[in-house]
Order: C-alpha cells, then sequence, then structure tokens
C-alpha cells in the first residue's frame, strides 16, 4: 500500500497528471495499492499535521509515502 498526501494540488488534478503519464491512480485505489489524504493547511499545526498522518500510514500499513510537496 502505497499513501499519498497532497498539500498542494488538488488529489484529482494529480490523478489526471498521472493518468497522462500511464498511471491509473483511481485504479490503484480501487484495488487497495494506493491511499489519497489531502488537506488543509489553514486549520492544522505541523504537529498536528505529522502525527494524523503518521497515523494513517500506520492504520493502512504503508510502505511507501509521498508528500506533495514537501517544500509546502
Amino acid at each position: 500500500m502505497q499513501f499519498f498526501l497532497a498539500l498542494e494540488e488538488p488529489v484529482e488534478q494529480v490523478k489526471k497528471t498521472a493518468l497522462v503519464h500511464g498511471w491509473d491512480f483511481d485504479r490503484y485505489e480501487k484495488e487497495g495499492k494506493i491511499s489519497f489524504v489531502s488537506t488543509s493547511l489553514i486549520d492544522i499545526s505541523n504537529d498536528k499535521l505529522l502525527y494524523s498522518d503518521s497515523l494513517c500510514v500506520e492504520c493502512i500499513n504503508a510502505r511507501r509515502v509521498v508528500v506533495d510537496s514537501i517544500s509546502t
């Protein structure tokens, strides 16, 4: 299972961009191979964001984590 945290770009846009490159993230999501999370950075602290995301990663037993964008 992969975990994708979208901080800047909407998840639907990430999926459209991936599809152009031949990656069908909708299919992978339905197959349980990837999970997407999107969050608003306006009302959340760095510590709370890190804690909640680490819980999600543990819950789905993710083997890979993508943060878009880490600079945010």
